[in-house]
């Protein structure tokens, strides 16, 4: 009543034309007042104006983050922080034994912490920019009692709507949670959110995946006030967009069946610190949407979120069938990276890569990109023990040693044959039975071999101490050869590992066969001695 009798004497005073500016502003304070907690009775509110403040809502923006740590990260009293994270999982696979697909899964992400006192709080974000949240987008605010950590209240917010203020008690402490579902609509408020904040959750929804979450801690003094909470909401579910580029391999003009896994589609999520757990109902692999008007070499992906914890274990899996200029070839990538909810990926698949060098000026030719017998999943560009490959001898169809065995004995092989093969066993004119290539390559020519020493840019990698795994040269930009040793013609023994050779297809006369060598100085395309164990890399027929 006493609310009314108010109102009533502000009106009949402005009937009377004493448009004072303080009546006016007494107005409009007593009705915002009796729109902030419809839950509270008029004498309610005026009885205890001199013990409440009012705490407006700000809602900055959004921005990906760790959801391990933004609750740690957006605690009071800190200086605004911006931290860029950029993490690179890479890795190879070989789609022929020419082209490679390189692919590196790009992490990159900001850390924000806003800028926090208890009073007239101030927030600015360097680095990036926070992203706006789309004008219409619901998200809740609930307040729960530090003391005791009971509820409080709530309220339901639409961006770019209504902003109506809390009242609080001046001289407590009070626990904020702020989520959105990243749509215009919000759930009704839960039993187990009116329980309080040690036992506060949510579920997770799959049909809105854009889970955006805060938590603030904030204290009053005993003095009256009109303060202000700013929210920077943390995505709490990663994202991936992925990008497929054929390069000189031709324009994409399908992709088909392409899948991320894993995802699943439920979870709890825990109000304390916005956490998804209980996982359980794990997807089949969900549907990457690839938007393409036209055909081209590159294609982009519309963002995708994906609801999963790999927990730094690289479970994470992409395949699809693309179709590059009429050829449908399979991606896989399976088991190949790791995923963190709440952050930003880039999956880029490049298809473009292709083993070979020049072999006359402007004639450039394809090499498999691993010798044979090496670990085909292994960067064919980086020298490591995985990449060596097996050893052969001139004109035989088999290997003569294992790359297992190569690297794991050095001393003479049991049973090794020092007997060379016959001289037509492999030809520079045809691919022979006996040669080990697969289909669509053969064994180099001498003169081949020759002329990518004359026609690349050589350069050397590794301490060539012949003790280690990382000694190679590197032809031109697109073909790496490891030194690995060879194992002698007499009884196999290794020779150590800072020299390189390779056979030809080449017949050089009595019991030699051409080969390309090379060690820390110098190359050059030898005879060599037939039942020598030395590496093959292939080139394409």
């Amino acid at each position: 009543m006493f609310l009314t009798r108010h109102i009533i004497i502000i009106i009949q005073k402005m009937k009377k034309k004493l448009y004072t500016p303080t009546a006016i502003l007494l107005l409009s304070s007593v009705t915002f007042i009796n729109s902030c907690r419809s839950a509270d009775t008029d004498n309610n509110i005026i009885s205890g104006a001199s013990g409440t403040s009012r705490l407006n809502i700000n809602l900055i923006g959004t921005a990906f983050s760790d959801s391990q740590n933004s609750a740690k990260q957006a605690s009071l009293n800190r200086d605004l922080i911006a931290n860029p994270i950029s993490n690179v999982q890479k890795f190879n696979v070989l789609l022929t034994p020419s082209p490679v697909m390189t692919a590196e899964l790009i992490d990159k992400t900001t850390l924000v912490t806003v800028a926090d006192s208890n009073k007239n709080l101030m927030a600015d974000v360097t680095y990036p920019p926070n992203e706006n949240i789309p004008k219409g987008t619901a998200f809740r605010v609930i307040l729960f009692n530090d003391d005791d950590k009971s509820y409080y209240t709530h309220q339901d917010y639409i961006v770019g709507g209504e902003t109506k203020p809390f009242l609080v008690d001046n001289g407590k402490s009070y626990l904020l949670i702020t989520y959105s579902y990243g749509s215009s609509t919000l759930p009704e408020i839960s039993q187990s959110e009116l329980s309080g904040y040690n036992t506060a959750s949510i579920n997770y929804d799959n049909n809105n995946r854009d889970f955006m979450y805060e938590w603030k801690k904030y204290s009053l003094d005993n003095t009256s006030g009109n303060y202000t909470v700013s929210f920077v909401l943390r995505k709490k579910v990663a994202q991936i967009t992925t990008t497929i580029n054929a390069g000189s391999l031709g324009n994409i003009s399908d992709i088909k069946n392409a899948l991320i896994s894993p995802h699943y589609t439920n979870g709890a999520i825990t109000l304390a610190n916005g956490d998804i757990q209980n996982r359980t109902n794990l997807s089949t692999g969900e549907n990457v949407n690839f938007l393409i008007p036209t055909a081209a070499p590159k294609q982009v992906s519309q963002p995708l979120f994906i609801n999963a914890d790999t927990g730094g274990q690289n479970t994470g899996s992409f395949s699809a069938d693309v179709t590059i200029g009429g050829a449908t070839k399979k991606v896989n990538l399976n088991n190949a990276f790791s995923l963190t909810p709440g952050r930003r990926y880039f999956l880029n698949v490049n298809l473009s890569k292709r083993c070979g060098a020049y072999i006359a000026p402007g004639v450039w030719k394809d090499f498999m990109c691993h010798n044979l017998g090496a670990d085909t999943k292994a960067d064919p560009l980086t020298a490591s023990s995985s990449i060596f490959g097996a050893k052969y001898q001139w004109g035989k169809a088999s290997e003569a040693i294992s790359q297992a065995t190569d690297i794991s004995t050095t001393s003479y092989i049991s049973g090794w044959n020092s007997t060379p093969a016959p001289n037509i066993s492999w030809s520079d004119s045809n691919k022979t039975a006996n040669d080990p290539c697969p289909n669509g390559y053969r064994l180099p020519t001498y003169t081949e071999w020759r002329g990518v020493l004359a026609n690349n840019t050589i350069t050397r990698t590794g301490d060539w101490s012949g003790t280690g795994y990382g000694n190679a040269i590197k032809i031109g930009d697109n073909l790496l050869l490891p030194a690995t040793g060879y194992r002698t013609p007499g009884d196999g023994t290794l020779n150590p590992r800072n020299v390189g050779y390779y056979w030809s297809s080449t017949y050089s006369g009595g019991n030699y066969g051409g080969a390309l060598y090379f060690d820390q100085n110098t190359q050059a395309v030898y005879d060599t001695d037939m039942p020598r164990g030395i590496n093959i890399r292939c080139i394409a027929q």
